[in-house]
């Protein structure tokens, strides 16, 4: 009855954003970026991600509360590069990896029709 209807969780508002950066202050090359209607799946696999860049010192995300479906993911680099730019770097590999993921899924596919 008082649930949100289903599409809600999935479905972003018009004129809102679906990334937030916030610096943080009192770390140096540090931030945290808010990803609005995702879970743990996108949150782990970009905290993965990050992790195997030797710029970046920490990455590590939450999912506030269970009911709010938002990531929130910190981030810490070296001075070689930005928050933004490895956040971007590793959307960019993730990216290819379901690509070629794909590519190799439809071969496959192909062989399997052709007998």
């Amino acid at each position: 009855m008082n649930a949100p209807e289903r599409h809600e969780l999935f479905v972003l508002p018009e004129g809102e954003s679906k990334v937030s950066m916030q610096l943080n202050s009192k770390i140096l090359n540090a931030a945290t970026f808010t990803i609005r209607l995702e879970d743990h799946t996108l949150g782990n696999l970009i905290r993965s991600e990050l992790l195997k860049d030797p710029d970046v010192l920490f990455a590590g995300y939450r999912v506030p509360h269970p009911l709010v479906h938002n990531v929130e993911l910190k981030l810490q680099v070296t001075n070689k590069t930005t928050p933004v730019d490895a956040m971007k770097k590793v959307i960019r590999k993730a990216i290819g990896d379901v690509v070629d993921l794909e590519d190799q899924l439809k071969k496959e596919m192909n062989k399997q029709r052709s007998y």
